[in-house]
């Protein structure tokens, strides 16, 4: 069964990414993992790890839910970073007439894989990977990769998908990539505003994206006093910029994120961070260890068709 599912998990990633992720290798035995534990590597190193309880359903329903329908339960941290209840697999038809939604075993294993694959996409793209999109996309497009290759260095490029993938913004439409850099590569050397400026000509698919189909995006707003003071501390070299923060204005932004940020209500649209195009990488950088899953995107990357709808702004105090 797990070699059914597996295939379609990696079919529907690169529908929604475009990274082609490698086939997994399943090992039943390890000394080093505990009962009912797995783990995930990456090259031959263990970067997660998840548990599951045998004959149980996980369901992130809540408890008062559960109690409701006399359904007893198991609490267990989960690895999907969400509420985890554990239930025997006996009440499944209970759960399936009160509409509670649920997965088996090996299904919390594919979506943590799933997750993994997401979050270490970047890791799946190399210059080989690289290469052989080029050589396939080449026999419809010619002229168009005779003309990027000119412009852009292979390593350059591969850095630039990487950097895409990173957060999550499809590769798929390699035509509107391709197209965007063959214009931008001429004047423009630097591998990150490169990157901003193709994630501009993806507009469409990015307020698809973040706005989940609908008309409007909610969005917190970043005061243009915290913008001046990222764009005051970007440092640019030969090699590229860089952001060179100190930890005080670090933690002070910091402080006003979490300040602003409210969690996102069950099945409601996760708002972005709104900002300028030119400081929207670094910003993303300051943030994303403590707020994973924040999209940061620059008013280029919406489409005019869509609404904003301000959640509150993010401003020192």
């Amino acid at each position: 069964f797990i070699d059914q599912m597996i295939p379609k998990m990696r079919h529907a990633l690169y529908q929604d990414l475009g990274v082609r992720f490698p086939g997994v290798h399943v090992r039943t035995e390890s000394p080093t993992l505990e009962t009912n534990e797995y783990a995930i590597h990456l090259n031959e190193v263990p970067i997660a790890r998840g548990k599951i309880i045998l004959k149980h359903l996980l369901t992130n329903e809540t408890d008062e839910t559960l109690r409701r329908y006399n359904i007893p339960f198991i609490t267990s941290p989960s690895s999907l970073g969400m509420p985890a209840l554990w239930v025997d697999e006996k009440y499944e038809e209970i759960l399936k007439r009160a509409s509670i939604r649920y997965w088996t075993g090996l299904e919390v294993i594919i979506l943590h894989l799933s997750k993994f694959y997401q979050k270490y996409a970047n890791e799946f793209i190399g210059i080989q990977e690289v290469r052989a999109i080029l050589e396939f996309v080449e026999k419809s497009f010619p002229d168009l990769i005779k003309e990027v290759t000119r412009l852009v260095p292979l390593q350059k490029l591969t850095e630039i998908l990487r950097r895409l993938v990173q957060e999550q913004i499809s590769i798929k439409d390699l035509r509107t990539i391709l197209e965007a850099l063959s214009e931008w590569a001429q004047t423009e050397k630097d591998t990150v505003l490169l990157t901003e400026y193709i994630r501009s000509s993806l507009k469409r698919f990015i307020s698809y994206k973040y706005s989940l189909g609908q008309s409007v995006l909610s969005v917190y707003l970043l005061d243009p006093e915290i913008e001046d003071m990222v764009r005051g501390a970007i440092k640019q070299t030969s090699a590229g910029s860089y952001l060179a923060l100190d930890p005080d204005s670090v933690q002070l932004i910091l402080h006003s994120m979490r300040n602003t940020i409210r969690p996102t209500p069950a099945g409601g649209q996760p708002p972005v961070l709104l900002t300028a195009i030119d400081v929207r990488r670094f910003v993303r950088k300051l943030i994303e260890g403590e707020f994973p899953d924040l999209a940061v995107v620059s008013y280029q990357e919406i489409v005019p068709e869509i609404k904003i709808q301000p959640l509150g702004r993010v401003q020192l105090t």
